[in-house]
């Protein structure tokens, strides 16, 4: 289980170990706002649209990342990543497909999730 979750991520935003990546498209994060600190990168129009990864069944077989010199571009494999995306599927998906990787990656789940959270304090 990670220590970094929706209830202290403030608290690492800032800390040059993390990297901390919402998903969600640039619309979404117009409609539902966004974690100030996270870097945004959609998951469709910059992962699967440039063919850095494909949907399949099982995102932890090999054929899930098709480009892996174009993650590397993307994803710090020294840092502990943590995804976000609307729901919590999308972030999901990438965060098995890049643990097969080899990348040290958490989910943290959905943007409403967070607001939601967010209401109860």
């Amino acid at each position: 289980m990670s220590k970094i979750d929706f209830t202290n991520v403030h608290q690492y935003l800032n800390d040059s170990n993390y990297q901390f990546i919402d998903v969600r498209e640039p619309y979404e994060l117009q409609m539902d706002g966004f974690i100030q600190g996270f870097a945004c990168i959609p998951f469709y129009t910059t992962m699967i649209h440039k063919n850095i990864i494909q949907y399949v069944r099982d995102p932890q077989k090999e054929e899930a990342i098709l480009d892996h010199e174009a993650l590397l571009k993307v994803f710090d494999p020294t840092k502990e990543i943590y995804l976000m995306c609307n729901s919590g599927n999308r972030s999901g998906y990438l965060t098995l497909a890049l643990q097969r990787h080899g990348f040290r990656v958490t989910n943290l789940g959905g943007i409403h999730d967070y607001l939601a959270l967010k209401k109860q304090t």
